[in-house]
């Protein structure tokens, strides 16, 4: 059974000034049924060198954001050069990556469509009978990916975007509940109702995490090993990982994948590094990954009226996508400040591990300047 260790936070007067707990930022350990990552037959080398006299001016905005009590590690990257690294903890052995797992989702399902076990426009009740009395269960792959599933809003916690209730989260952490019994649950299967009338899957972007746990029950029973099993040989086999990771997943292999993956942080590199690569190759995961990094819904309002994604207008497959202070940028996030950038049609790079997200603006001028925009 899957133990999900619940987050300590506090909240101040400040929109999205969660602040998440090292003990759950850094956790490097949980139950039998994680999925621990070995080393990939082989290694991905990173390289590292010396700044330009540019980049040192980006470096010093760097060093100028480290001084907050928010950022714990901060990368710069070009290619598979590592030029900039920085880590509060020097100890730390694992980070957790929050909702960056859910762009790890993204690419795993990429990965399950080019082997043919999966398609975009596959129906969520070709894999899950159990939704085929609700309207989700007509939406499909692409719909999930793009968070358009269309289940109701008012069934997520409006600070982390997460449908468990404490209620699930002891009966989790007990043992007494699945992710399977957990994610088909009647309420998180029912539909958005709007001022005109009921929702349609495909029709509206909500971000919320019940959308990505649906997709890891189909991707799960569309592949037929434990989610990660998957990853590991989808992933970070093909990323040239080192290992010593986790996946968070129960005991049937049904993982958290809207935020289960812990990994060192060479490993985050080398995750950012693949899919920088695949974003440029002319096969099957490379034309999915281009798609995945590029619009494919808009994020409605204005800022200061999204509860999620307050400084993005789109959204790609689990990839926010059109920044409104890095623009061409697409970003893998997570709850409290962890981000992944890349440029488009460049090989820059940044990584940002954090505890709370009071900073946000002031991270995205470093990605802009990193970038040369």
């Amino acid at each position: 059974m899957i133990r999900v260790f619940l987050i300590t936070v506090t909240f101040s007067a400040t929109a999205h000034a969660l602040t998440i707990g090292p003990g759950e930022l850094y956790r490097a350990n949980g139950p039998a049924s994680w999925h621990r990552i070995v080393p990939a037959p082989q290694v991905q080398p990173l390289k590292t060198r010396t700044p330009t006299a540019s980049e040192e001016t980006v470096i010093a905005q760097a060093r100028a954001a480290q001084l907050r009590t928010s950022p714990t590690a901060v990368v710069l990257m070009d290619g598979d050069a590592v030029v900039y690294a920085w880590q509060r903890n020097e100890a730390a052995r694992l980070y957790w990556g929050a909702s960056i797992g859910k762009s790890v989702l993204s690419m795993a399902v990429g990965q399950a469509i080019c082997a043919g076990k999966l398609q975009l426009a596959a129906k969520v009740r070709e894999f899950v009978p159990e939704a085929a009395l609700y309207a989700v269960g007509e939406a499909t792959v692409r719909d999930l990916l793009r968070m358009a599933g269309g289940t109701a809003d008012n069934t997520v916690n409006p600070e982390t975007s997460s449908p468990w209730t404490p209620a699930d989260n002891r009966a989790l952490n007990d043992g007494t509940l699945t992710m399977q019994q957990l994610v088909l649950q009647p309420k998180l299967l029912t539909m958005h109702k709007g001022f005109f009338g009921e929702a349609k899957p495909g029709e509206r972007f909500s971000y919320k995490s019940t959308d990505p746990a649906l997709l890891g029950i189909v991707l799960r029973r569309a592949t037929g090993i434990a989610y990660g099993s998957w990853l590991q040989q989808q992933v970070f086999d093909a990323m040239g990982a080192e290992g010593g990771g986790l996946v968070e997943q129960d005991g049937e292999g049904y993982g958290l994948t809207s935020a289960g993956v812990r990994l060192p942080l060479a490993d985050w590199e080398r995750l950012a590094l693949w899919v920088r690569r695949v974003s440029d190759e002319g096969s099957c995961i490379g034309d999915y990954a281009r798609k995945a990094m590029l619009l494919q819904v808009d994020n409605p309002g204005l800022p200061s009226q999204r509860k999620f994604g307050v400084l993005f207008d789109g959204y790609g497959y689990f990839f926010w996508v059109r920044n409104r202070i890095a623009p061409k940028t697409t970003f893998a996030s997570g709850l409290g400040g962890q981000r992944i950038s890349w440029r488009e049609g460049s090989t820059r790079m940044t990584l940002f591990f954090s505890r709370e997200e009071d900073w946000m603006p002031q991270l995205y001028e470093i990605v802009r300047a990193w970038n040369g925009d």
